[in-house]
């Protein structure tokens, strides 16, 4: 069976290792048709393959009777099963290898297709940067309230972040966790498109930028960071966008670097059908399991996810029977459970 197999192998290997890969997506994705093709065809040896196996047990079968027949045919389903099984799990794992290495060719460098790149993230024209501050300071919350709550965030970025590869916090706001790496001695810089925001972060004696995502990782040194952060930061973006950035990340990143993204959790409902919508540059709740399933997609190794900032205290049902109990705190974690959701996703 693995002779069968070869030829499919080596043409997924000539696609594994085109020279130029990263500026030729279109020969990968030529790569895999083929391999698609080859999928195919594969199916059809199997299926001749087998059918030629209970030739052989019919003529076999007529000259031992019944009983060796049964016998047989049984012998027979159970070859057909296992290698059936060995040829998809193979060819779905050289496939799924394929496939990321487009991905990781589309993230690392100019997409010779004829879909144009996502765009520059800019400011929202439908608020200017001024008012857009003043309504974070009215929204947002306080911000020692909000350093108190991404302090649990240094622990994921102390380790892989260093002078050679800093930490960059892409939307820096008002600066609450840029302070909290300085205090930590973190080295880190910050963008933001918001003038408004850099001038406020400059005047904390910040490392500031005015830039956008997009130009600043499109023109950054592959493996350069440690650690990208993102905090409430993805909701404002278009979704094709946001998986282009996440793209971006990963090929900023060095090996075991970190990208953490925190977003408002549309799973409370208080979140997802209330306070998420005051903002009029938010974009749409991003559901907790789709940025996780984004993220492995693109390629990082291992992705967790963290939830946290409850919007009000559990209330106390101990005196309540099981089923009683169970049903009002479900209730509660719906309507008043975590606010945030975040991502910490390895390179």
């Amino acid at each position: 069976m693995k002779k069968l197999l070869r030829p499919f192998f080596r043409l997924l290997q000539r696609g594994l290792g085109v020279a130029g890969m990263r500026n030729d997506i279109q020969v990968l994705t030529k790569e895999l048709a083929s391999a698609q093709q080859a999928i195919s065809g594969l199916a059809s040896l199997v299926v001749q393959r087998n059918q030629h196996m209970f030739d052989h047990v019919d003529i076999i079968t007529k000259e031992r009777g019944e009983a060796f027949q049964n016998a047989a045919a049984g012998i027979a389903r159970t070859e057909l099963l296992n290698e059936s099984k060995f040829i998809r799990d193979e060819i779905q794992l050289e496939v799924a290898q394929l496939q990321r290495k487009i991905d990781a060719a589309r993230a690392s460098g100019p997409v010779t297709t004829t879909t144009a790149a996502p765009a520059p993230i800019t400011s929202s024209p439908t608020i200017d940067d001024a008012l857009y501050t003043a309504l974070e300071d009215a929204f947002r919350g306080d911000p020692i309230v909000i350093r108190a709550r991404q302090h649990q965030y240094v622990a994921y970025v102390q380790n892989v972040v260093s002078q050679t590869a800093p930490l960059l916090d892409i939307g820096c706001g008002r600066g609450e966790w840029l302070n909290i790496l300085k205090d930590s001695n973190i080295p880190a810089t910050g963008i933001d498109t918001n003038a408004a925001s850099v001038q406020e972060c400059s005047a904390q004696g910040l490392n500031v930028l005015h830039a956008d995502a997009i130009t600043y990782l499109s023109n950054a040194k592959e493996q350069s960071l440690g650690a990208i952060t993102l905090f409430q930061v993805l909701e404002h973006l278009p979704f094709a966008t946001m998986v282009h950035l996440l793209r971006l990340a990963l090929r900023a990143l060095v090996p075991g670097g970190v990208l953490i993204a925190e977003v408002p959790n549309s799973e409370t409902l208080s979140v997802g059908a209330s306070t998420f919508w005051i903002d009029p540059t938010h974009e749409r709740p991003l559901f907790p399991g789709l940025l996780e399933f984004l993220a492995t997609e693109v390629g990082y190794t291992s992705v967790e996810g963290v939830y946290s900032s409850p919007l009000a205290p559990e209330p106390d049902f101990s005196e309540l029977a099981p089923h009683v109990r169970e049903p009002l705190l479900a209730m509660h974690r719906q309507l008043n459970g975590n606010g945030d959701f975040a991502i910490i996703a390895t390179a």
